[in-house]
Parts: C-alpha cells; structure tokens; sequence
C-alpha cells in the first residue's frame, strides 16, 4: 500500500552500504547485486566533487556500517542519530540522506521528519546518472 522504493550510498565501483530490513544492521553489500532489481534509478549529488564524494563514502563505512534498522527515525527520535538514545537507528534513505547531510548537503526534498527514497530521488540536489526498468517521466 505504500510505494516507498529502496536507497543505498555507493561506497566505490563494487560495494554500496545499505539498510535492508527490520531487525538487521546496516551492511555493505556487493553493487552487483542490485542487478537483480527489476528497476532502479543511478543519482549522484549535482555539486559534490569526487574528493567530497569519497568522504563521504569514508564517513558512511566507518560511522553507518551495523547500524540497527529503525523506519521510525526522524519521527520517535530526531533525524540527526544518538546513539545515546534508545530509538537510535536509520533506514534506506535516511542513511543515505545522514551521510551527506554531515557534509552539507541536505537531501530531503520535503524537509518532513522522515526521509524515503522517494525524497531523495526528488531532491534538486541530486541528478540523474542512469535509469533501468522504468519510465523516468513518472518521477520528473
């Protein structure tokens, strides 16, 4: 009933960090998997230079790596994460939306207290790199 989509923060051309589902940590992943996806869109951030995006892709391993899944972050716990707080967690596109939020830029588009896929890929910080399996009308 809810058409949310899936996010992950490319790290390098073979592993992208991911938070998958309820109950499970963050985790890198293999990139080739997502080949399996019947549909998916490739953005990168429009301003970033390589070296930002790079830093970014640092910060993620070291700091968003075995974090525990919490759809509810941003709405029982603030968006920013402390991991003080018992609700401490992230989700697909919040950690996507956290990692290059702690280098400026903010990729929420609506600025809600959740952040989706669906809110990054509408971001006008973001361009699109490639689109498969789908008509990239419907989201423009």
């Amino acid at each position: 009933g809810w058409h949310h989509g899936h996010a992950g923060l490319v790290l390098d051309e073979n592993y992208v960090l991911e938070c998958v589902k309820w109950g499970e940590e963050s985790e890198i992943v293999k990139v080739s998997h997502w080949r399996t996806y019947s549909n998916y869109v490739v953005m990168r951030v429009k301003n970033a230079s390589s070296e930002e995006a790079e830093m970014v892709a640092k910060y993620a391993k070291e700091n968003l790596c075995g974090v525990p899944y919490r759809l509810s972050v941003g709405v029982l716990s603030g968006k920013l994460l402390d991991r003080k707080n018992k609700m401490f967690g992230t989700h697909c596109g919040h950690c996507v939306w956290y990692a290059w939020k702690m280098f400026g830029y903010d990729l929420d588009s609506d600025g809600g207290r959740i952040v989706t896929p669906y809110d990054v890929m509408m971001s006008k910080e973001v361009e699109i790199v490639q689109v498969y399996g789908m008509n990239p009308k419907i989201f423009m």
